[in-house]
């Protein structure tokens, strides 16, 4: 009896460990975007590269991507827009205090009413370390929803500062997203398992 004991001990304590010890086993969480994932679907401005999953917007030229979205079964508080995003800077003139504070990728984006008229512009350059290979960081934005929108122009864009040039320095995006949630923390955890890539992403017809 006493052996018995002492075995069932030894399996719950063992079952304890394991998931203590591995905290990402079964971790993964999904969330539904409301952003085409395959990124040629896209609209483009100059003439970024472009494949199914990846845009890179080159320094020495001015290009970006963007796509329209209806917003109208949007019904949560808040959205979040954000992205795996790499910068490959090689320029070589500059502080690394100005290599830093330009050419960086951001999202943009704009709610419109039924009309076509802007409402709200939206803006997002928080950046997030990722575990992702490839990626520097996340760039994130979270925005509240606008009542009367009916759709979203979202853009993936590079910043630029003046008297100082993109020349030699792109930046490339992977899956952006855009999810909805109730709060701005609830959102932020989510981009937190993102940026881990303990996350699935589905993509949403709704949109």
């Amino acid at each position: 009896m006493k052996a018995s004991t002492s075995l069932s001990r030894v399996i719950i304590l063992s079952f304890v460990l394991f998931f203590a010890i591995t905290p990402g086993v079964f971790a993964h969480e999904s969330f539904a975007t409301y952003l085409p994932t395959n990124l040629r679907t896209w609209n483009t401005y100059g003439t970024p590269t472009v494949t199914t999953s990846t845009v890179t917007l080159q320094g020495s030229d001015k290009e970006w991507v963007y796509v329209d979205i209806d917003v109208r079964t949007l019904t949560s508080s808040y959205v979040a827009l954000a992205a795996y995003v790499d910068k490959d800077d090689t320029r070589t003139t500059y502080t690394s205090s100005d290599r830093n504070r330009s050419g960086n990728p951001y999202l943009y984006a704009y709610y419109l009413d039924r009309n076509g008229k802007i409402i709200k512009y939206l803006s997002g350059s928080e950046l997030m370390e990722t575990t992702r290979k490839g990626s520097d960081h996340v760039v994130y934005g979270i925005f509240p929803t606008v009542s009367g929108a009916t759709s979203m122009r979202v853009f993936l864009k590079q910043s630029s500062v003046k008297n100082l040039s993109n020349k030699g320095v792109n930046v490339t995006f992977t899956t952006p997203v855009l999810i909805s949630g109730t709060s701005r923390q609830q959102l932020l955890s989510h981009l937190k398992d993102f940026a881990k890539e303990n996350v699935q992403v589905q993509f949403s017809s709704s949109r």
